[in-house]
């Protein structure tokens, strides 16, 4: 009965070091570099305001602590890009936007990064909401 537990450890062992299970490397590529498009604006669905100005910063966050993959400025009109984005595996993607007068504002993106995304008042309820269980020291 030992040998057989022995076994069954052994095997279970081995299936997580093969699926990565417990892993939190950094470096996997999950998919090729993306870009991201989006912009930042205020008024939900209608009467949007661009938010000219705002600081944007695109993280990465897994088990252990986030990690800022690239941060910009958004333009007149709301808008802000990232080029040549790093993949990473095993987390998930979000953006936040820290306006001219402090608000911060978020967007989760998923475990890839989309080509486009909107970050406003509606995207940081929702994502508040839906990700309140994971916020440790106020970040994912």
């Amino acid at each position: 009965m030992i040998n057989g537990l022995r076994l069954v450890s052994l095997l279970m062992c081995a299936a997580f070091a093969l699926t990565g299970c417990g892993s939190h490397s950094k470096t996997t590529p999950a998919t090729p570099f993306a870009s991201l498009n989006g912009i930042v604006q205020s008024g939900g669905t209608s009467a949007t305001q661009p938010l000219a100005g705002a600081i944007v910063t695109l993280y990465w966050a897994s088990a252990s602590s986030p990690l800022s993959v690239g941060q910009t400025t958004s333009d007149a009109t709301g808008a802000f890009s990232f080029k040549n984005v790093q993949p990473f595996s095993g987390g998930v993607y979000y953006a936040t936007a820290t306006t001219v007068g402090g608000v911060v504002l978020a967007a989760i993106l998923g475990t890839s990064v989309p080509s486009f995304v909107t970050i406003n008042e509606l995207t940081t309820v929702a994502d508040a909401y839906s990700m309140s269980r994971f916020f440790q020291n106020g970040f994912v």
